[in-house]
């Protein structure tokens, strides 16, 4: 239960942090997230996120998933590795949409 909440603590400052960094206040983060200011307000203060806010918090960030989550940025060969399964995700929807026609 300790290494929960010390994961939870360190991910609340990674909150308060990339959010200052981006000049947006709680209630503006909420409102991107459609959740209410309370709910935010908790996960900066270090209570359980419910849910699966992580890609769309990254995304208002402006930063990977990793990074929210570790504090570490990608190195290149994790971006390389990103690319080559977009890469792969593209090629599949292409191919779909041309057996549709």
């Amino acid at each position: 239960m300790v290494k929960r909440e010390l994961l939870m603590k360190l991910i609340s400052q990674r909150l308060v942090h990339f959010r200052n960094l981006k000049g947006l206040t709680q209630k503006q983060v909420a409102e991107r997230l459609a959740v209410p200011v309370t709910t935010y307000r908790n996960w900066e203060y270090g209570k359980a996120i419910r849910g699966e806010p992580y890609v769309a918090l990254a995304q208002i960030f402006e930063i990977s998933i990793l990074e929210l989550l570790t504090g570490s940025k990608p190195g290149k060969s994790e971006m390389l590795r990103a690319l080559e399964n977009l890469d792969k995700e593209v090629k599949n929807i292409r191919e779909i949409a041309l057996a549709s026609e």
